[in-house]
């Protein structure tokens, strides 16, 4: 499980607990899946709080027309979470 920066580079998230899931992303999470079969997991109040696109994230994801990820993200196999 890996923290992916808005800035593109990568960080081992050591926390891997709920409140350690939500410090690395800045607030409550919210749950997707990749297009790779990885979950994505982010901030669901991340575009309210004016957080940054993350580019790298946006490309791992299908989204709706417009929709974008905004904020730093964990990136997690399907065995790393509950």
């Amino acid at each position: 499980m890996f923290i992916l920066k808005v800035d593109g580079t990568k960080q081992e998230l050591t926390d891997t607990s709920l409140k350690g899931m939500q410090e690395a992303v800045g607030g409550y999470i919210e749950v997707i899946p990749t297009k790779n079969g990885q979950f994505m997991i982010f901030n669901e109040e991340g575009k309210w709080d004016n957080l940054p696109r993350n580019e790298k994230a946006n490309e791992m994801v299908n989204l709706f027309a417009g929709d974008y990820i905004v904020g730093d993200v964990i990136i997690a196999e399907a065995g790393e979470i509950e």
